[in-house]
């Protein structure tokens, strides 16, 4: 059976250089970032990062052939996953981020939420009001309540296997 992707935005690969650091620490770090969609990147460090971390993301030159990426110099979101890559010389982890902010200015002075697509409904949700269930379905405020008001039981966890689709 073929996997089917779920991913509202399409990626676009490049090859960038990018300096990230974790949000308590803003110690940068360079790294190459690999992909980037509207709500999404990835890229590969050195350094492995612990999923669930916040981290800020520079883009010292930007490119326009990167759809955003030419937009916006500052980055911010939460790392979704952190796995080692096989076949690179050296230490090599590939990074997943689910993007929150962006901002023209590299300091991120000028950054504004970015919004992402519900999973349940579609609907478009600025970021600090996406909630989060079994660590990778997000849902509005609206689909959230209507979720969480569901007795526990078959019908709640269908709805939630059918919201994980091919995540987990």
């Amino acid at each position: 059976m073929d996997a089917v992707s779920q991913r509202h935005f399409s990626r676009s690969d490049c090859c960038l250089p990018i300096k990230f650091a974790r949000s308590e620490d803003r110690h940068y770090c360079e790294s190459t970032l690999c992909n980037i969609s509207r709500t999404g990147m990835y890229f590969e460090s050195a350094e492995a990062v612990r999923p669930q971390s916040n981290v800020q993301i520079i883009m010292p030159e930007p490119s326009p052939s990167a759809p955003g990426s030419g937009e916006y110099q500052y980055y911010a979101g939460q790392i979704m996953w952190c796995r080692r890559v096989q076949g690179k010389s050296g230490a090599c982890f590939g990074c997943g981020i689910r993007l929150s902010k962006c901002g023209q200015q590299a300091d991120g002075e000028d950054a504004h939420l970015i919004c992402q697509l519900c999973d349940m409904c579609n609907e478009a949700t600025p970021c600090d009001e996406i909630e989060t269930i079994d660590c990778h379905i997000y849902l509005c405020p609206s689909c959230f309540s209507y979720l969480s008001a569901l007795p526990d039981g078959q019908l709640k966890s269908a709805v939630i296997r059918f919201l994980q689709g091919n995540v987990v």
